[in-house]
């Protein structure tokens, strides 16, 4: 059985502007708190972007603090859900829901429906991800019930309903779903757009269509790399190694195997390495392909043994 793994994008982060209280013209620049406070959220959304969630669960967190000692509601709620998100690529589940619900509550006192909407179906996908569907279902259906019919974050909610499909064997609806995501999804939202081509990409494979969710997985990696994100980059390799794996072929599938596990190792991921190593070794060993070169430098990645430091 081939492993399916989904992407839980991180949300992309609004700019906060503070309100003048009295009469008078609204000062002309930001209060340096402020200033500080987006700072860490931007930081924390560039280390989240690249694949280093524990930096960026450190700067939402300062984000966070800075926030919420000044009692903005807003930017409390914004680098709450997007802590949430770090501490769930992390495999923190626990801490991932206790932050996703705090988030929650912030979104409740602003009487923001789209930050509620877009808060629960973090939550779905991550409980998605790991396994807890009916919980995963119980707050999809709470975002959907939130919209009130409307078109409120549609493809985004569509997508994480495909992922729990397909997470619970119902290929054939979860397809039709991840088509109408893609088609809600705009282009021009790069990160969205490149994990609903990639949940296409599973679909196929999941269905015994490996050439087919080569073209998708392709087009994720083409925006991935666009991003920077390297997380996504090396998921999108293991996934078409996977592919290759499906077709028969194992020298090719080994090419994308190394390529991945460097970028993981790269990224400090020892988990996901172990992961893809015993797929790795056995499509060489049917290949005839050596891999020693590729294991040599990411043991010495894994022992920090780094000319570069992308997490740093």
């Amino acid at each position: 059985m081939n492993r399916l793994r989904t992407i839980i994008s991180l949300m992309t982060v609004a700019v906060f502007t503070a309100c003048a209280m009295g009469s008078g013209p609204p000062p002309e620049r930001q209060p340096q708190d402020l200033h500080q406070s987006i700072r860490y959220l931007n930081k924390g959304s560039r280390y989240y972007n690249k694949g280093c969630y524990a930096k960026a669960v450190y700067h939402f967190q300062k984000a966070h603090e800075m926030f919420a000692v000044a009692d903005n509601l807003q930017g409390a709620a914004d680098s709450l859900n997007s802590m949430a998100n770090a501490y769930y690529r992390l495999d923190e589940m626990s801490s991932a829901v206790l932050v996703y619900d705090e988030a929650l509550g912030y979104y409740q006192l602003l009487d923001d429906k789209e930050g509620q909407v877009r808060v629960l179906t973090n939550k779905s996908a991550a409980l998605a991800g790991s396994g807890m569907f009916e919980q995963a279902a119980s707050a999809l259906s709470q975002a959907d019930a939130l919209t009130g019919g409307k078109e409120i974050l549609s493809g985004l909610r569509k997508k994480a309903w495909a992922i729990l499909k397909l997470k619970t064997g119902h290929t054939e609806e979860a397809k039709r779903l991840i088509q109408s995501a893609m088609h809600a999804i705009p282009k021009s939202e790069a990160a969205q757009y490149a994990s609903a081509q990639y949940t296409m990409g599973c679909i196929l494979l999941r269905s015994h269509h490996p050439k087919e969710a080569i073209a998708y997985i392709e087009k994720a990696l083409a925006f991935d790399r666009q991003l920077s994100s390297y997380f996504g980059i090396a998921q999108d390799l293991e996934t078409l190694g996977d592919c290759h794996v499906e077709m028969g072929q194992h020298d090719k599938a080994v090419n994308f195997y190394k390529r991945s596990i460097k970028i993981f190792a790269l990224l400090d991921r020892p988990a996901k390495v172990a992961q893809i190593l015993p797929h790795l070794q056995k499509s060489a060993s049917i290949a005839a392909v050596g891999v020693d070169a590729t294991l040599h430098w990411v043991k010495q990645w894994l022992e920090g043994q780094l000319e570069i430091g992308i997490c740093r």
